[in-house]
This record gives C-alpha cells, sequence and structure tokens, in this order.
C-alpha cells in the first residue's frame, strides 16, 4: 500500500514528487485524459459514484484497485485477493465488492473534515 500511495501522490502531483519533475506533464495529460494505462470516469461502475468523472482508477487482475481523483486530491488504494484458492467470486463479485469498498471509504472521508483540508502544493 505505500508503494501505491506514492504513486498515487505523484499522478496527483502532475508527475511531481517532492519537487522533483518524475515525468511531463505532458505524459499525465496523455495518461490521465485518454486512458492509458488508466480507466478514465467511471469504468464500468466500479469508480465510486461520489468520485469525479475526471477519477482515473487501475484495477488489478488479483483485486488491487486504484481510484486516483485529481479534482478532489484524493486517492483510494483497495487491496482483495480475488484469485486466493479460497475465494469462490467471478471477477463481477469482486468488482462489485471493491465498488463498495472504495464507496465506504470515501464517504467516511466526506464526513470528517480533514480531507477538504488537503492542499497539493504539500506534496508536490
Amino acid at each position: 500500500a505505500e508503494d501505491l500511495s506514492k504513486l498515487a501522490t505523484l499522478w496527483l502531483c502532475r508527475g511531481k514528487r517532492q519537487g522533483q519533475r518524475v515525468f511531463s506533464e505532458e505524459i499525465w495529460q496523455a495518461f490521465t485524459t485518454k486512458g492509458i494505462v488508466w480507466h478514465v470516469g467511471n469504468a464500468g461502475d466500479i469508480v465510486p459514484a461520489s468520485l469525479s468523472p475526471r477519477t482515473c482508477s487501475h484495477i488489478g487482475w488479483t483485486g488491487q484497485t486504484l481510484f486516483i481523483d485529481p479534482e478532489r486530491a484524493m486517492y483510494i488504494i483497495v487491496l482483495t485477493n480475488r484469485t486466493h484458492p479460497a475465494v469462490h467470486a467471478s471477477k463481477e463479485d469482486g468488482d462489485r465488492a471493491r465498488h463498495r469498498i472504495a464507496e465506504a471509504v470515501v464517504r467516511a472521508l466526506f464526513a470528517t473534515s480533514g480531507w477538504r483540508d488537503y492542499h497539493r502544493s504539500d506534496c508536490c
């Protein structure tokens, strides 16, 4: 989760991490508007409705999911294991579960005032 958090922060900061440019603004634009590597918008009803339409998401094969909302300057990491031998869930079941988990996280964050005080310049 720590590495995914660093990656999400890098994307929220448009290619900068701790003042260092890692990739160009043009690359950020291409990836976040054209859907290169990332799903942009509500990819198959996976993205929580309370996140912005500009939310980018990446869904891993085994169930890990990363949502990055540049409008709200927030990200959500959902780590699950859909392919574990003890789990007998379909991909659709896993998608619904990830959506419900992420939606619960967003609601919990929105219920507090702390997330509103986040400023992009704090990390970039």
